[in-house]
C-alpha cells in the first residue's frame, strides 16, 4: 500500500498502526520538519527504511543521523529514484 500523508501526525499514526517498510519523507512538511518526524519514527521503529526527498541539502547530515538510506534532492532524475528502489529491494 502507498499512502500520501502531508502532516506529521498522520505519518506517525499510520506508521504505528501499519508498521511501514519504507517511508519517503520531505524535509519541509506542512507542520513539522521531516527530520523530526524521522526521529519520532525511529523511537518506535528501528527497521523502517527512510528516504528523504527534498529541495535542499541543508539537512542532509541530519537525515543520515536518523539512518536514512538516501537523501534525494529535487528535482532528481528517474535514474536516481530507480537506484533507490533497487537498493530497497
Amino acid at each position: 500500500n502507498i499512502r500520501n500523508l502531508k502532516r506529521s501526525c498522520y505519518v506517525i499514526a499510520e506508521a504505528k498502526q501499519n508498521n511501514f517498510e519504507v517511508v519517503f519523507l520531505d524535509i519541509y512538511m506542512e507542520d513539522e520538519n521531516g527530520v523530526e518526524v524521522a526521529k519520532e519514527l525511529r523511537s518506535f521503529d528501528r527497521n523502517c527504511i527512510l528516504v528523504f526527498t527534498t529541495t535542499s541539502t541543508d539537512h542532509a547530515l541530519d537525515g543520515f543521523k536518523v539512518r536514512a538510506l538516501q537523501y534525494l534532492v529535487k528535482p532528481y532524475a528517474d535514474e536516481e529514484l530507480n537506484a533507490v528502489f533497487k537498493e530497497i529491494i
